[in-house]
């Protein structure tokens, strides 16, 4: 699906500015859910860029010229400008630039979620300045989804993403006659946000979109933690069945085993060797033969293991932590 389209100067590495105002870069910059794309105007040579290549992104001045710096994860670097036409002339345009890099931040950050916010906007590790609160703002793009709250800044600097499910406070507050929203997370960190608009080149706080920003903010983490207690009653449930099997007989067939728990056969047929190793179970066949001394102990590790698991943000089923891939839905995380 093609999001943006512009005229544009593309240039790998760092180039100088008469690199970034050459014809020889110039061509036509395309932008998809899959990366990057420029066809040059003169030679016709095409380049792409992946973007689950895209290491980090910027959007900074570089000689009189704001410009997009792209590194990716095999160690090259390229410059991008979008371009204007004006007249007879084609010039670079800023706006359009800062447009491109909108639409590129929205890729990377939404992770095919519906985005229910987005705005330019200030952002804190921790609380502003009680002297200047501009003078500790990062400036850069905030998005809003179902399971993050992410800021992209604009210079260089790492993307914030605060997960939905461990936030624990949301508070709306003024500073110097201006209205932000502080968050705390569940291990006390602090994080301030605030909409921004541009007023004569500059960015000022936009008051007009702050209580939408609080009002959905509140929404999704009422939404996410209502989510949450279903899937803990679900998982209770699950286990409560295999308590049910176990009280009638300690012959169980696997498969009903791995219905009951609703694990992938390959994550089960992982566990359940592990749990005939741990807990002196024997496994005849189709059929898994319990330890009755081990029972409670079986229990017990079914049920913190359960609980240790993260939901993944696509298929929302449980699985282990820090897996690369979901065994479920085979999404890359």
């Amino acid at each position: 699906m093609k999001y943006f389209e512009t005229i544009g100067s593309f240039n790998s590495g760092k180039p100088s500015y008469k690199a970034l105002t050459s014809k020889k870069s110039r061509g036509i910059i395309t932008l998809t859910d899959e990366g990057l794309s420029f066809q040059s105007e003169k030679d016709k040579i095409f380049y792409q860029v992946k973007i689950i290549d895209i290491n980090s992104f910027y959007f900074k001045r570089r000689h009189t010229l704001h410009v997009i710096e792209i590194d990716d994860i095999h160690g090259y670097s390229y410059s991008i400008h979008a371009m204007i036409k004006k007249n007879d002339s084609i010039l670079a345009s800023t706006y359009e630039t800062e447009n491109l890099f909108r639409h590129l931040t929205r890729i990377v950050l939404k992770k095919d979620k519906t985005i229910f916010f987005e705005v330019k906007g200030g952002f804190w590790n921790g609380l502003p300045s009680l002297l200047n609160w501009k003078s500790n703002m990062e400036r850069g793009i905030i998005i809003l989804t179902e399971d993050y709250l992410s800021f992209k800044p604009y210079e260089k600097g790492e993307i914030w993403a605060i997960n939905i499910l461990k936030l624990n406070k949301i508070i709306p507050f003024l500073q110097q006659s201006t209205k932000m929203v502080q968050i705390e997370m569940d291990n006390k960190d602090i994080y301030t946000c605030m909409p921004l608009r541009e007023k004569f080149g500059r960015h000022v706080p936009d008051k007009n979109k702050i209580d939408m920003f609080i009002e959905l903010l509140n929404q999704v983490k009422m939404y996410k933690d209502s989510e949450q207690l279903k899937l803990k009653d679900l998982e209770k449930e699950r286990l409560d069945q295999i308590k049910s099997m176990l009280a009638v007989s300690t012959r169980l067939k696997l498969e009903m085993v791995r219905i009951a728990l609703n694990m992938d056969e390959k994550v089960f047929t992982k566990k359940i060797f592990e749990w005939a190793k741990k807990f002196n179970f024997v496994i005849d066949g189709d059929y898994l033969l319990v330890n009755p001394e081990y029972i409670s102990e079986f229990l017990q590790d079914l049920g913190e293991d359960q609980s240790l698991k993260v939901q993944c943000a696509f298929c929302q089923k449980f699985i282990e932590p820090n897996l690369k891939v979901c065994p479920y839905c085979g999404v890359a995380l």
